[in-house]
């Protein structure tokens, strides 16, 4: 189900104040509740791309609200990182295409006079200058007063915890502490619409987290308008207020996280999002066949999991593809017209125990139960699925996928 023209208007955020508005201490802390503002900050108008010829992003349409992290999200090559450069004027959208900040057209503007800050992958800081000069460097150049340049570069690095850091050389920073100096350096010219380009990509696993974290904290409590470019889906869920998935240079699905999560609208946003199980199976009449010939009444599905046009009486033996989350499904008795199969893979994580269970077909799905959960490798189980948490699509959907 591919979406070409969406506006955003989940969690709608306020507008950044003066960073005088806030205190130091806690990192990021609003000084009031973030008001509702539907304002658009950013509208793309058929905008697509194209590169010798070859179409990398098609026409689409999009709005996101002013205060609102936008994330887009998806695999590699999906036109995600080109959305985001066209939207700093990194790139020229093709002929017919607009792009607006607030209400102004800013598609034939150059990138310096778009009012925008742009964070790279890898920070772009300059090794010659210490950590104060480089958040600098922006107001410098615009040429901002030399008094009220110190002043808001010092509030920016007390704001960002850098401020012991203010005259080491970025060498000698930590992988945190670079992200934090880069970040701070695109909100020192306060631009209408920050970009971050896989902004947490350089970090190790550990550091993430919490880099994350600090981050969510800062452009939150400012209210800042920001569209992030991942493909990491913890990233995603932690720091859209919605989340655009992006598959082939299209909008697959755009909404808040749980919605995303939660009610994939397509085939290809239920297998990319969350590490679902994909089962292959028919419909038969009114009945769901699973692998091993268990067959499920479609009447005890939650009737907004199943795609329309699966069922009917042209959907006899129609091949569709099954999704559900790995914790969804339950260990049971094995019995009758209940799917069974051998543990080949059981791995403890700490708060989860994982399985691999190859059905009957060979057809293998994953469950996490409890830690406290003990099942042996070669040991026959019997699954019982969630018949309100399946959802359903014709299998030359998920096949595209």
């Amino acid at each position: 189900m591919n979406q070409t023209d969406v506006r955003i208007a989940d969690v709608p955020g306020p507008r950044w104040p003066p960073l005088a508005a806030f205190s130091p201490e806690p990192l990021g802390q609003p000084t009031s509740q973030p008001s509702q503002n539907l304002n658009p900050a950013v509208t793309l108008v058929n905008v697509s791309k194209s590169f010798g010829g070859r179409t990398v992003l098609q026409p689409i349409n999009l709005t996101i609200l002013e205060g609102q992290k936008a994330v887009l999200l998806g695999p590699s090559g999906c036109g995600k990182t080109t959305t985001l450069r066209l939207i700093a004027g990194l790139e020229t959208a093709e002929p017919g295409g607009r792009i607006l900040l607030g209400q102004r057209d800013v598609t034939r503007v150059p990138v310096e006079k778009r009012e925008i800050s742009m964070m790279f992958q890898n920070y772009a800081l300059f090794p010659n200058l210490n950590v104060f000069d480089n958040v600098a460097y922006g107001l410098k150049i615009r040429k901002i007063p030399r008094a009220e340049r110190e002043s808001r570069v010092r509030e920016l690095l007390a704001m960002t915890r850098l401020a012991n850091y203010a005259d080491r050389g970025v060498s000698a920073l930590s992988g945190g502490q670079k992200q934090r100096v880069a970040l701070a350096r695109a909100l020192a010219t306060r631009p209408r619409v920050l970009l971050l380009d896989e902004p947490l990509g350089a970090l190790d696993a550990a550091l993430r987290v919490s880099v994350r974290e600090e981050m969510d904290e800062l452009l939150s409590g400012l209210g800042m308008t920001t569209v992030i470019v991942t493909h990491d889906q913890d990233e995603a869920m932690s720091l859209g207020d919605v989340i655009v998935v992006m598959r082939e240079g299209r909008l697959e699905q755009v909404g808040g996280p749980r919605e995303i999560f939660h009610e994939p609208a397509s085939a290809f946003v239920a297998g990319f999002v969350g590490g679902s199980n994909r089962l292959l199976a028919r419909v038969a009449g009114d009945y769901l066949l699973l692998p091993g010939d268990i067959a499920l009444p479609l009447s005890a599905i939650k009737g907004d999991g199943i795609e329309a046009g699966i069922i009917g009486p042209r959907a006899f033996a129609c091949p569709v593809s099954v999704y559900f989350r790995p914790d969804k499904p339950r260990l049971a008795e094995i019995a009758p017209g209940r799917m069974s199969g051998k543990v080949v893979s059981s791995r403890f994580v700490g708060g989860v125990t994982r399985l691999v269970v190859a059905l009957e077909g060979g057809q293998r799905l994953k469950m996490e139960l409890p830690g406290s959960a003990h099942v042996p490798s070669g040991s026959t189980v019997g699954v019982e699925l969630p018949l309100d948490e399946l959802k359903i699509f014709p299998e030359t959907a998920a096949l595209a996928s």
